[in-house]
């Protein structure tokens, strides 16, 4: 069974009921979930699979519309780069861009898949950003996917832009996840490691792009370094005892 098959058996079961209680929230209205769709070609053949993972999407249609519908809206908007009318001047967008290139050059010669994800598959209908305590029920309640895409996608690398306020939403997804210090920041609201049995050895949570005064140029090159060294580690776990 190829990938997007699996993401369809995935949220299928699920669809009856999440329509049926999402359409009982009178304000704000839920979003259409952002359901996953790539090339099964290409996502098959990729040598490395790299997760970049935002809050919640801004807007994503009226809700209620089908799963074929919804996933072929990422499809468009991601795989084929039908972007909005403002994407190039989103800070996570920028940051999405950068981590693309960076990683593009690290693993030069090398097939990637990139992954847009978000923490919260369900936002807001109204113009604004966040997700309210409904909304936020509403997706644990009877579209909790998240964990179980992660398995299906199974990918090597995984950046969460989430900020350190969303880290419940990572611990409720992932009930046994671990913040550790990541390289020589202490402090766990700037970054931390992420570990889980259900997650890659290298996946690290940052501040989302938003907050502007921590996105210098030395924390996303940090970032981009501890990513690697992780992911290095992962694949050569004797290279720390080899010699220099």
């Amino acid at each position: 069974m190829n990938t997007n098959s699996k993401l369809l058996e995935l949220y299928t079961p699920k669809w009856p009921s999440l329509i049926e209680n999402g359409q009982s929230i009178k304000g704000p209205v839920p979003t259409n979930p952002m359901l996953l769709s790539f090339d099964d070609e290409d996502f098959s053949q990729a040598d490395k699979r790299i997760m970049i993972c935002g809050q919640e999407t801004w807007g994503w249609g009226e809700f209620g519309s089908s799963i074929e519908d919804c996933m072929a809206g990422y499809n468009s908007f991601f795989i084929d780069g039908e972007f909005y009318d403002g994407y190039g001047v989103s800070a996570f967008w920028k940051t999405f861009r950068f981590f693309e290139s960076q990683f593009a050059g690290i693993f030069e010669g090398q097939k990637i898949q990139f992954i847009w994800q978000n923490l919260s598959k369900i936002g807001r209908n109204d113009g604004e950003t966040g997700v309210t305590d409904e909304i936020r029920s509403l997706e644990r309640e009877y579209f909790a996917v998240f964990r179980e895409e992660m398995k299906i996608l199974n990918p090597n690398i995984v950046i969460f832009l989430t900020g350190p306020d969303r880290d419940h939403d990572i611990k409720f997804h992932f009930p046994d996840a671990d913040f550790q210090q990541a390289g020589d920041e202490p402090n766990l609201r700037r970054s931390a490691f992420v570990s889980s049995v259900d997650l890659p050895s290298a996946t690290l949570r940052l501040y989302h792009p938003s907050y502007f005064g921590a996105w210098t140029e030395e924390y996303r090159d940090e970032a981009v370094s501890q990513i690697i060294k992780k992911e290095n580690k992962t694949l050569h776990p004797t290279a720390g005892n080899a010699p220099v």
